[in-house]
């Protein structure tokens, strides 16, 4: 099986944003190279120093992900989908 990585295409696209609770969240949405939306494409969201996964999630029928209750951090956001 192929494994396509969709990284700096997309790094654009992602938002840190914060809410009235301080809770911070990473937002994003993952299209191809047509700019066709990503579904079930596997959002990994690792500590940039050791790479132990913090948290983890799947895109929508529109490509788009949400990830919440984000440690203010430096970390590396892996998009994966098997079978591109």
């Amino acid at each position: 099986m192929k494994k396509f990585i969709l990284i700096c295409t997309f790094l654009p696209c992602l938002f840190i944003t914060q809410n009235a609770l301080a809770q911070n969240r990473i937002t994003g949405q993952i299209a191809d190279a047509k700019k066709q939306p990503v579904t079930g494409a596997i959002i990994l969201l690792k500590r940039a120093s050791d790479s132990l996964l913090t948290k983890s999630g799947v895109t929508d029928e529109n490509g788009r992900f949400l990830l919440e209750n984000v440690t203010p951090s430096i970390y590396f956001l892996t998009v994966s989908m098997v079978g591109y």
